[in-house]
């Protein structure tokens, strides 16, 4: 489904990572972890390619957001030779953009399993979303949940993520560039791998893995599961 939105809100949340909100013309359904197609008219330039494709650019991003809300959040990284992510930084209230789906199939399962979730840098976007989902639609809160999520030192959505995740879900902040403990939160410092969880006592033999990240994070991992027998029907991903 394509449909026009305009933006409501647009803040950094980071000094690279921004979130900008969207009332769409007509109510849009989504399941957390999916991701439209997003595109503004009168982008057609590509900046990489540097060539004009003579129609408007498209370009995937996940929705941070719950469905029913009265809107729908990105959360985006503004690449410096991007073309979409450069044009979606500049928006401003009032403006419009395009979007088409929803596709993907990175979405929480429905079975009996405990849950982990990774994400580094803007891949906590479509993770925030099913984070949201997870605590305010109180749903999988009778298992083990845990989520780790690594950044150099600016965190987004580290408020937020501290208030949803208190009481309910086992929260680890890793930082590499900087030594200094997220205030009352468990934190480390080092790269989020296989040992990373073992270090930590994280179940992940017996959990279904939902991990976001680039392609070295995602790659990284998944062979470090397959080495430890883990099924693939366990491990969901999204590469960014």
């Amino acid at each position: 489904m394509k449909t026009t939105c305009k933006v409501i809100s647009f803040e950094y949340q980071t000094s690279d990572i921004f979130v900008f909100k969207v009332k769409c013309n007509e109510n849009v359904e989504y399941k957390p972890g999916q991701f439209f197609m997003l595109s503004i008219s009168g982008i057609t330039y590509d900046n990489k390619l540097k060539k004009d494709l003579c129609m408007p650019i498209k370009r995937a991003y996940s929705v941070s957001s719950i469905r029913n809300e009265k809107y729908i959040e990105f959360c985006v990284k503004k690449e410096n030779e991007g073309t979409v992510s450069l044009a979606l930084s500049k928006l401003k209230i009032g403006d419009t953009i395009n979007i088409t789906g929803p596709y993907g199939k990175f979405v929480l399962k429905e079975n009996k399993k405990d849950i982990v979730l990774l994400a580094i840098g803007s891949g906590i976007t479509p993770i925030m979303s099913m984070l949201r989902s997870i605590v305010k639609n109180k749903i999988y809160l009778n298992k083990k949940i845990t989520l780790i999520y690594g950044n150099k030192e600016e965190i987004t959505y580290k408020d937020e993520i501290i208030k949803l995740c208190k009481d309910k879900i086992n929260l680890i902040f890793s930082l590499t560039k900087i030594n200094k403990k997220v205030t009352n939160c468990q934190t480390i410092f080092n790269r989020i791998t296989i040992s990373t969880l073992e270090d930590l006592n994280i179940d992940y033999t017996n959990s279904n893995i939902y991990m976001c990240g680039k392609l070295e994070f995602i790659k990284n991992l998944k062979d470090s599961f397959k080495e430890k027998g883990i099924s693939k029907e366990n491990i969901n991903f999204e590469i960014y």
